[in-house]
This record gives C-alpha cells, structure tokens and sequence, in this order.
C-alpha cells in the first residue's frame, strides 16, 4: 500500500540536501500505535517501509540545499505492511502539524495510491536511489562497499536482497495470524473511517479537520491480496543502464556520518508477481526505511 502526503508551510522552506532522517523521524512519530512504531524503530532487522525522494514543485537550489519558495512538499510513503500504513493515516488526522528540522508543516493532504497493474516483466524507475552493498577485503580487511550498476553483482545482490526481505515479511506474518500488526483485518479508527471504502481515498486534511468529513475520489482502488506462495519465488533485476545517475548521500546517526553512492535509475523486473508487488510495496535494495529503493 502507498501514501502520498502532501505538506505546507506558511513560509518558504528550506531542505538540507541529506534529509532522509528527517523524513523518517516524521515518519516514526506519525505511528498513531506508540508501541509498534518502538518497536519499528528499535528493530535491528528489515522494517518493511520506503519513502520517497521529497518533491518539491517550486525549488530553488542554494548553497546547502533546496527552498520550497511556497513551502510545498511532497513525498510516497510504501509498505506491504497495510497496518502500518493505516497507522500512518491515523497519526497524521490525529494531528494534522509535522516537525521538520524545528519548523512547524500543515499536512495539506494524504491520498492512497491505487496500484499500478503488476505485470511481468516490469518496467519501473526509482523515485529515492538504490544502495547495494558488499564487503571487500582492502589493505587485509574486511570493509562495506557499494557497489555500482555497472557490476554484475549489484543485481544479484539486489535479487537476493528482495527474496530474503519477502521470505522474511511473509514468514512472520504467518506466524503472527492473532498479532493485529500483522493482521489486515484489524480494527482501528483509520481502518473504520477510511479502509472500508472501495474507493480510492483522497483525505483534505482542511476538511477533515474543520468538518470531521472525508473527501472521496469516485476512482475504484484495487488491492492485490496477500495468499502469497513464499517458496518458489523468484525473480531477475536488470537495467538497461540507459538513465543511471549516481547520487552521493550522507547519513548520520550518533553524530557518526556515512557516506554512500546511491543510484537513481530504471530496472526490469522479470519473475513472480508477487515478488515484484513486494518490491513495489518494500522497496529495493539496503537501507529502505532510511528512504532508499522505491520505485514506480
């Protein structure tokens, strides 16, 4: 399932270059379910979400980032997990202001995006860069290394990568049936209010607030289910490198800055479409939850 969520300030905006935690810090505190987004966020394995690059209609590129000159800004948020995604929903009516960096957005707007029509093979373009990585052995020792598109074992790791991120969601979805965060037919507000629709949901998050109303698209939402075959699955990830652009991101966590090449770029995906949904859902490659690997 995926998000669209739209934010406004009332002034221009500045965006450093390297914003992912700033998105995902938003992202965690906008989990109406405080517990699951501890335990999201203090898990040491695969969270199961993506987000986007941010878009930001009216830019201006400055020394140390980006002014939205009206305060607009855009991002997807993704994930095969349709309870967090319904706990994104109610934490963001629940309240309708996000802090970015110390300044205070609206959230204009949050829309479910219908899924495209998975087919196979599948042509899709990142819209947040792919990080693959491996080890190397350099001067004696054992180091983490990205690896680029022009090496043959970016794709299997890609592969790889998916399969293991797939094998392991469904696994655990199997053996939590009465856990309500692995359960799609959980009841909460956002799953009352909204969910049940079978339409496409568009929330004006104006409206909403002042008439306790949600605002309906008339277009129909198809979901794919879930009675998913986790066993003989598989699926092959090539490019015909005619987009590749190499982006180089700084992350930072305990005042520890990593560098990392990062690519945007377009893939065909070939396999089981189940596995291609999930990349769709999840995201491809390492580092998803940081805001790396969707694609559409």
């Amino acid at each position: 399932m995926r998000l669209k969520i739209s934010l406004k300030s009332d002034k221009s905006l500045f965006i450093p270059f390297n914003y992912n935690h700033i998105i995902s810090s938003i992202i965690y505190k906008k989990i109406a379910d405080l517990e699951f987004a501890s335990e999201l966020h203090s898990s040491k394995t695969f969270k199961f979400f993506t987000f986007s690059n941010l878009n930001i209609p009216q830019r201006k590129i400055v020394k140390n980032g980006i002014i939205s000159k009206n305060g607009s800004v855009n991002f997807q948020i993704s994930s095969p997990n349709e309870y967090l995604i319904k706990n994104l929903v109610e934490g963001h009516l629940d309240d309708l202001t996000v802090n970015f960096k110390g300044k205070k957005l609206f959230v204009e707007k949050i829309k479910l995006l219908p899924e495209p029509e998975f087919k196979n093979p599948m042509n899709v373009k990142t819209i947040s860069p792919i990080i693959v990585r491996t080890k190397k052995e350099i001067d004696g020792k054992l180091k983490i290394w990205d690896l680029t598109p022009a090496d043959q074992q970016f794709y299997t790791n890609l592969e790889n990568n998916l399969i293991k991120k797939y094998n392991q969601f469904y696994n655990k979805q199997a053996t939590n049936t009465n856990n309500e965060r692995y359960n799609s037919n959980n009841k909460t507000r956002a799953n009352n209010e909204i969910f049940n629709s079978n339409d496409k949901i568009y929330i004006n998050t104006k409206t909403y607030k002042n008439n306790n109303k949600l605002n309906i698209d008339n277009d129909k939402l198809s979901i794919v289910g879930n009675e998913l075959n986790i066993n003989d699955d598989k699926v092959c990830i090539s490019s015909s490198m005619g987009y590749v652009k190499r982006k180089r991101i700084t992350l930072e966590k305990d005042n520890i800055k990593t560098f990392h090449r990062a690519f945007m770029m377009d893939l065909e995906l070939n396999g089981d479409l189940n596995l291609i949904k999930f990349a769709y859902d999840c995201g491809l490659g390492e580092k998803n939850s940081l805001g790396f690997g969707m694609v559409e």
